[in-house]
Order: structure tokens, then sequence, then C-alpha cells
């Protein structure tokens, strides 16, 4: 991969394999780079932020359920 245009078509193509039409696949694949992107971003500016949370956050998200809260021990 060269570049972020080429992970997104990447994203795009194994989530229509698991059954979504092009347009939502596409959709879906920008805004996980975004927050792929996102999540760097916040670890460079503030380094030791817990991105884990943000990432259980979004696949909770995409799941359409709310995040387990014993799926992180007490900080």
């Amino acid at each position: 991969m060269e570049s972020i245009g080429d992970l997104t078509v990447t994203l795009s193509s194994l989530v229509e394999r698991e059954g979504l039409d092009t347009e939502e696949a596409r959709n879906v694949a920008t805004v996980t780079v975004a927050a792929i992107r996102g999540l760097l971003l916040q670890e460079v500016l503030t380094p030791g932020t817990r991105p884990e949370d943000a990432v259980t956050l979004i696949l909770c998200m995409k799941k359409g359920r709310p995040p387990d809260p014993r799926s992180h021990p007490e900080r």
C-alpha cells in the first residue's frame, strides 16, 4: 500500500465481502480510516491516552451495542 486511499480501497473490498453494498462498504472504510488517523494523531499529540478505549468503543458502535464496562479493568 502506498497511500491512505489504497488502505480505504482495501478495507472497502474486505467490507464488501462481508455483505455490504459498494457504497456502504466505501463509507465504512472511509470512517474506519478516519478513526485510525484520529487515533494516531491523538497518540502523537497526547501520548499514553489509552487508545484501546476508543478502539473498543468504535468496534461496539459497529456492532450496534454499547461497550461492556467489564471489558477494561478499573484504571
